[in-house]
C-alpha cells in the first residue's frame, strides 16, 4: 500500500541493505489516526528553518527553539511514556547550543506546536531530573502546580507501562467506569475501522472483497492483544488500576 496517500499514515520505515538501523521517513506529523493530537503551525515553523547539512547534502533543520519544540512534541504524542533517554537528549541538545534560549523564545515555540507550556514544562523538568539547570534568561518563578507535576512525573518515569500496554490505556481510562453497552459499542466501532486504516495493517483490506477477512483478523488481533489487560481492569486488579492511575497522571 502506498502510505504517502493514506490519511491514516504520515510515515514509513525505510531500511537500506548496507546499514543495520532503519529509519523513519516522516512527511507529515499527525494523521486522522491521531485527531486529538494538536496541529503544529507548519507553515511558521519551516519560515523560521535553518539551512544545513546532512551527508553532504543541503537540507533545512529546525530553528534551536523549534527543535526543542519538536522533542517536547514528541514526548507528548507518547504520552511521556517515554524512556529516560528521550529527557537526556534534551539536556544533550540544550548542552549543545552555542547559546541558550530565553524563556519567551521557548514559550513562542511551544504556542507554533499548538502545545500550551510543554516546553518550558519539559525545560524545567529535565533541569531538575538531571541536575544540569540550563542558562535560559527570564524564567518566572515556578507555580506550586507545576512543581508538583513535575514531581508527580518524575516518580512515574520509572514505571512506564509495556508498550502493549500503553496503546491501549487512553481506551481503558476512558471505558473503565463505561456501561457494559458502551464497551462493546466501543469494540464493534475498533473493528470497524475505516479501509484506509485497516490497508495499512491487513492486506486483504486493500481490496474491497478482503474487507470480512480483514475485519475477522482486526478482531482476532484486538482480542489477543487486550484480553489480558482487560480482564484486569475489569475486575479491578490492583496492578492495573496502578497502571491506569499513572496513565491518567501522564495523560492529564
Amino acid at each position: 500500500v502506498d502510505a504517502r496517500r493514506n490519511a491514516f499514515a504520515c510515515d514509513q520505515a525505510y531500511h537500506h541493505a548496507t546499514h543495520a538501523v532503519s529509519v523513519e521517513l516522516h512527511w507529515d506529523f499527525y494523521s486522522k489516526a491521531c485527531p486529538e493530537d494538536p496541529q503544529p503551525d507548519l507553515a511558521s515553523i519551516w519560515q523560521r528553518a535553518l539551512p544545513a547539512s546532512l551527508l553532504g547534502f543541503p537540507v533545512l533543520a529546525f530553528s534551536p527553539c523549534d527543535q526543542l519544540a519538536h522533542l517536547a512534541d514528541h514526548l507528548l504524542h507518547h504520552r511521556l511514556a517515554l524512556r529516560l533517554r528521550a529527557y537526556v537528549d534534551v539536556a544533550l541538545y540544550l548542552q549543545g547550543l552555542d547559546r541558550s534560549p530565553s524563556a519567551s523564545a521557548l514559550q513562542e515555540a511551544s504556542a507554533r506546536w499548538n502545545i500550551g507550556r510543554a516546553v518550558p514544562f519539559i525545560v524545567r523538568f529535565v533541569d531538575a531530573l538531571l541536575g544540569c539547570p540550563s542558562e535560559i534568561a527570564g524564567w518566572t518563578p515556578d507555580s506550586a502546580a507545576e512543581g508538583q507535576q513535575r514531581q508527580q512525573l518524575a516518580e512515574i518515569l520509572f514505571r512506564l507501562p509495556a508498550s502493549e500496554t500503553m496503546a491501549g490505556e487512553a481506551t481503558f481510562l476512558r471505558l473503565r467506569g463505561a456501561t457494559g453497552l458502551a464497551r462493546l459499542g466501543h469494540a464493534v466501532s475498533r473493528v470497524f475501522m475505516p479501509r484506509d486504516y485497516l490497508a495499512l495493517r491487513y492486506p486483504p483490506a486493500r481490496h474491497r472483497l478482503g474487507l470480512p477477512l480483514a475485519w475477522a483478523l482486526r478482531a482476532w488481533d484486538l482480542f489477543a492483544l487486550n484480553r489480558e489487560h482487560a480482564q484486569q481492569v475489569t475486575t479491578h486488579a490492583r496492578s492495573a488500576q496502578n497502571d491506569l492511575c499513572d496513565a491518567a497522571a501522564r495523560h492529564a
